[in-house]
């Protein structure tokens, strides 16, 4: 069994099938979008939208996929100013480099406003 801690700020765990340790930081994004051209937020096949976006431009910097997860949903054509969304990255880079780079990475119509480091009560998965 291979444990995965998650707590605030910084945590060691075990990358599954892997004999080494990371450290996973866990990250909260609050997000403006246009949502004109984008099918909403929740990834969906076959079609734009905000949380695929952040992924790719994430995945880009982590050199991995990374899962983004909403507080919320916002459907066809909604914009928002203020979603606030989470994900956990290896990468060590500060939240100022990374709204830096998500902002250059993402289209114009999805601007990141904030990045945090998640004070969030930690959790352990087995």
């Amino acid at each position: 069994t291979v444990a995965l801690l998650h707590s605030p700020g910084l945590a060691p765990a075990r990358k599954p099938g892997s004999a080494f340790l990371c450290v996973l930081r866990t990250f909260k994004l609050t997000i403006a979008y246009d949502g004109t051209a984008y099918a909403g937020w929740q990834r969906q096949t076959g079609v734009d939208t905000v949380q695929a976006r952040l992924e790719a431009a994430l995945a880009d910097i982590e050199g991995r996929d990374v899962t983004v997860h909403g507080a919320g949903r916002t459907d066809a054509g909604v914009h928002a100013w203020g979603q606030v969304a989470s994900f956990e990255l290896e990468h060590g880079i500060d939240t100022r480099a990374l709204g830096r780079a998500l902002n250059a990475k993402l289209p114009d119509d999805v601007r990141v406003r904030r990045v945090e480091i998640s004070t969030a009560l930690g959790r352990v998965e087995e």
